[in-house]
C-alpha cells in the first residue's frame, strides 16, 4: 500500500492546488493565492518549486464590484499552449451575488495570458450563495478538450442555461472546446443532481486503462453523512453512468468531500477526498477546516468492462494520511498527479488556530503501491 516519502514539500502560498506534467517534462502547479491564479514549476519531480507566473489580474463584476478568484486549474491543450480556468464571484453576498466560470489562454507556455473569457455567468439580486464552482479540464477520448464544473446556480425560469430549481441539488456541467474558435461550446448536463436529489459537486475526471473515463463527485443524497464520494463512468466523457459510492465516513454525520481521481500506470485508480473522520488528526465537527486528505486505491484495474460492478469494497484505504502537520491540522482541497514513478498528493495545509501554511506536496513511490 502507499508509503510516503518523509518530506512534506511546500509548493507555494495559498491553496486549492492542481498539478500537471507539461510536454517539456516539467511539473506545473496552479493554485489560488492572494485573489489570483499563481503558477509554479518543478524540474525535479516535485522536490523543489519556483514561482513561474501570475496568470490573472484583478477582475470586476458587471456592477463594478471586485471579484474573488478561486478554484484555480491549469491544462496544456497543445504544445506550449496553456489554459487556466477558475471561478470568479462576488465577495459581498449581503445584497447581491455574481458568479461565473472564466478561462484564459496562453500560446507562449504561460509567460502571458489573454483576456478572461466567460464560460458562464449570472448576476443575482439576492444573497443566495448559489453559483458555478470548481472547473476541471481534460481531453475527451476523441481528442477534444472538455471542461467540467459544478452548477448549483438558481437562475431565471425558462432560461436557455440549465439552472437548478433550488440549492438542494446541483448539476455537473460539461462543455467541449472548439479549437478553431478558441472557445467552449454549449453546456451539457453530465450528472443530474436534481434527478439524484443530491448536491452532486466538485467533479474531477480521468481516463481509464483501455478507453473511457471515470469521474468523482461529492454527493449529499445519503442523509446519514454531510457528503460522500461517488464515481461515475463514461465511454465518451459526455454521457455518464449513474454514480456509485466509493468512499463514505465510518461514522454518521461526518464528511468526505472535495474528491480527486487519477489513473495509476497499472490501470488501478487512486481516489482522494477530504474527510473529518475521528482519526486523531483533526478535532471538531466543522466539515472543511477539520478535514484531512484521505487516499484510497482500487484493488484491481478499473475498466469500462468491469466498472458496472465497482463498489466501495473494491478500494483499500491508505493507513497514513499523506499530509499531516499536527493534532489539529487540516489538509483540504486535495489533488493528485502521477509523475516520474510517484503518486504526488497535494493539499492546502494549516491548523485550527488560524494558521495557513500554504500548498504542500508529498510523494509516494508507485512501485510500492
Amino acid at each position: 500500500m502507499l508509503t510516503w516519502d518523509k518530506k512534506q514539500i511546500k509548493i507555494a502560498g495559498g491553496g486549492y492546488g492542481r498539478i500537471i506534467t507539461l510536454k517539456n517534462g516539467r511539473l506545473l502547479a496552479a493554485n489560488d493565492c492572494a485573489n489570483a491564479v499563481e503558477l509554479s514549476v518543478s524540474g525535479d519531480c516535485g522536490l523543489t518549486w519556483t514561482h513561474f507566473a501570475k496568470a490573472t489580474a484583478t477582475q470586476y463584476g458587471p456592477l463594478g464590484d471586485k471579484l474573488c478568484i478561486a478554484n484555480a486549474n491549469v491544462f496544456e491543450y497543445a504544445e506550449n499552449c496553456l489554459m487556466v480556468a477558475y471561478r470568479a464571484h462576488s465577495f459581498n453576498t449581503e445584497e447581491r451575488f455574481y458568479t461565473s466560470i472564466r478561462y484564459q489562454l496562453s500560446e507562449d507556455g504561460g509567460k502571458t495570458f489573454g483576456e478572461p473569457i466567460i464560460l458562464c455567468e449570472l448576476q443575482r439580486d439576492d444573497n443566495s450563495f448559489s453559483g458555478f464552482w470548481e472547473p476541471h479540464m481534460e481531453f475527451l477520448p476523441d481528442g477534444r478538450v472538455a471542461i467540467y464544473y459544478a452548477n448549483d446556480c438558481v437562475g431565471p425560469e425558462n432560461a436557455d442555461f440549465p439552472y437548478v430549481p433550488s440549492l438542494k441539488s446541483q448539476y455537473i456541467m460539461v462543455h467541449v472546446f472548439d479549437n478553431a474558435q478558441k472557445r467552449f461550446g454549449a453546456p451539457i448536463v453530465a450528472c443530474d443532481g436534481v434527478k439524484h436529489q443530491s448536491r452532486d459537486g466538485m467533479p474531477v475526471v480521468c481516463h481509464l486503462q483501455g478507453g473511457g473515463m471515470a469521474m468523482v463527485i461529492e454527493a449529499n443524497h445519503d442523509k446519514r453523512y454531510r457528503f460522500i464520494t461517488q464515481m461515475l463512468f463514461s465511454e465518451d466523457g459526455i454521457k455518464w453512468s449513474e454514480p456509485v459510492t466509493v468512499f463514505k465516513p465510518r461514522e454518521n454525520g461526518l464528511y468526505a468531500g472535495a474528491p480527486f481521481v487519477c489513473l495509476l500506470p497499472d490501470g488501478r485508480l487512486a481516489v482522494s477526498c477530504q474527510a473529518n473522520e475521528n482519526s486523531g488528526s483533526v478535532k471538531g465537527k466543522n466539515a472543511v477546516f477539520n478535514s484531512t486528505m484521505n487516499v484510497i486505491v482500487s484493488k484491481k484495474p478499473v475498466t469500462l468492462e468491469n466498472c458496472s460492478s465497482i463498489t466501495e469494497a473494491d478500494f483499500e484505504r491508505a493507513t497514513e494520511f499523506p499530509l499531516h502537520m499536527g493534532e489539529e491540522s487540516f489538509a483540504i482541497w486535495p489533488a493528485m498527479h502521477v509523475h516520474g514513478g510517484y503518486l504526488l498528493c497535494c493539499a492546502q495545509c494549516g491548523n485550527n488556530n488560524g494558521e495557513r501554511y500554504g500548498l504542500y506536496l508529498r510523494r509516494a513511490p508507485i512501485a510500492a503501491i
